[in-house]
């Protein structure tokens, strides 16, 4: 078995033992608390009952992506996460048992002792993931991976990395253009050494091999790449190494053929999915109206008293299939604003007022966009609606610009929570890369986890 893949499925197999043997020790020990002895019956039906319970719960937690290692999270990422899938499943239980009624015949489901079973462990699962989550990223080591390519390819990846800060994750072989075809790589006790010709160009332990080159691999070299991925070492493309490790997809990297070709891309085939998303963004969209209104009467009468103009904002922007639509927002900017055309918003751009400073951080200035998601115009999680002027330009510059629109824009996105506030071309195409993402990758349960970090943002007011 490869070293990388025991590690992870060691610590995902100590976390399972773990939760089990957690969960049943706070069931017996709330069963105690509460009827003033341990659980005491052990017939065949009650054991499959806790197994039962104990097994969905878990169930759960996997299906959350909750016993697999993954450095890219952060603590409270883990935590959110591991709440969710313990609330989710506990709402899953305490319906089954509500239909079949067998809370009146197991002391163990008592309706009060269910609750705070499923409470003390959703709160101890939470405290053990974000500890685990820390001190992996304080204390593990982090290997990096080896890149071995030349041309605009590999030019892309390290820019791409340099700009996110990410440069340290890449060990650039220094080749010259054409001389890829002459390495010799060897796998020894976990090590990786590559040669050319008499030197050494690397020797160490990676994470895996990023392939990012324009021209076709020799044979030679291929075998090479497939005797050290039989050794357990990652052999990837630079474009399916965006997608696990940045969680973009680079439309400069890509052509027709993959986006033919590629999987996924549900959510613009329709189907049961986009029926439950639609219901989701009307169920939620209601909802905030109502809950939100007392807050939207009081941003409006800031608004109003702060500066000359009117409350909201009405701006063209550009919907499903590109069609225009009216959105809504609190308005953020001095009037007449833009008088003289359609301009990026910038850091420190004058033109916007202070009170509306505060709202572009508090994201507050976008609640009436519920009212277009509730009409149908927008949805809860999408690409972020632009102007027609900029699209006309992007779909000029960037190409696959257009895809964006193969799906409702969004009140947040994938985008929005991964990328600062853009006002460049090529801060469009990076965010396009997340968009596209987002659009390949859908699920309602990614909808929620950027539902979440969106809600991150509002609390720590990390706008623009």
């Amino acid at each position: 078995m490869p070293r990388w893949f025991g590690y992870h499925f060691g610590v995902g197999f100590a976390l399972f033992f773990h939760d089990v043997v957690v969960f049943y020790a706070i069931m017996e020990l709330v069963h105690y608390f509460r009827l003033g002895y341990r659980i005491n019956d052990f017939s065949p039906a009650t054991i499959a009952v806790i197994a039962a319970v104990i097994g969905i719960s878990t169930l759960g937690l996997y299906l959350g992506d909750l016993y697999h290692v993954d450095r890219r999270l952060r603590p409270y990422e883990v935590a959110a996460r591991t709440f969710v899938a313990v609330a989710v499943t506990g709402s899953v239980i305490a319906a089954i048992l509500y239909v079949t009624r067998l809370t009146d015949h197991f002391s163990v489901l008592f309706r009060g002792n269910l609750v705070a079973s499923l409470s003390v462990f959703a709160l101890w699962s939470v405290v053990v993931r974000y500890a685990l989550q820390h001190a992996m990223l304080r204390y593990g080591r982090e290997l990096k991976w080896l890149v071995i390519g030349d041309g605009e390819r590999g030019r892309l990846l390290a820019q791409d990395h340099s700009r996110d800060n990410l440069a340290g994750r890449l060990a650039f072989l220094p080749v010259q253009e054409g001389q890829v075809d002459g390495l010799a790589l060897t796998c020894e006790s976990g090590r990786v050494f590559v040669r050319c010709g008499e030197r050494t160009l690397f020797e160490g332990e990676i994470s895996g091999v990023i392939i990012a080159t324009d021209a076709p691999l020799s044979n030679s070299l291929v075998g090479e790449l497939m005797a050290i991925r039989l050794k357990g070492v990652p052999i990837i493309e630079s474009t399916d190494y965006y997608e696990r490790e940045l969680l973009r997809v680079p439309v400069l990297q890509l052509g027709e053929h993959w986006f033919a070709m590629s999987e996924g891309f549900g959510l613009v085939h329709g189907g049961l999915s986009l029926k439950a998303k639609r219901a989701l963004d009307v169920a939620t969209a209601a909802a905030g109206i109502v809950l939100t209104a007392p807050v939207m009467i009081l941003v409006a009468l800031a608004v109003r008293l702060s500066s000359r103009g009117p409350v909201l904002y009405v701006q063209e922007r550009c919907g499903f299939r590109g069609e225009p639509f009216a959105l809504y927002k609190f308005r953020t900017m001095v009037h007449d604003a833009e008088k003289n055309g359609a301009q990026w918003t910038v850091p420190g751009d004058p033109r916007i007022t202070a009170i509306g400073r505060w709202l572009r951080k508090t994201r507050l200035d976008e609640l009436p966009q519920l009212w277009n998601v509730l009409k149908g115009d927008m949805s809860l999680v999408g690409p972020r609606p632009e102007r027609p002027d900029f699209v006309t330009l992007l779909e000029k510059q960037i190409p696959y610009y257009d895809m964006r629109h193969l799906v409702k824009p969004g009140l947040t996105g994938w985008a929005q929570v991964k990328y600062p506030y853009g006002s460049s071309i090529d801060d469009a195409r990076r965010k396009l890369d997340y968009d596209l993402y987002y659009i390949k990758h859908h699920s309602l349960y990614f909808d929620l986890y950027i539902v979440l970090r969106t809600l991150r943002v509002v609390v720590s007011r990390a706008g623009v």
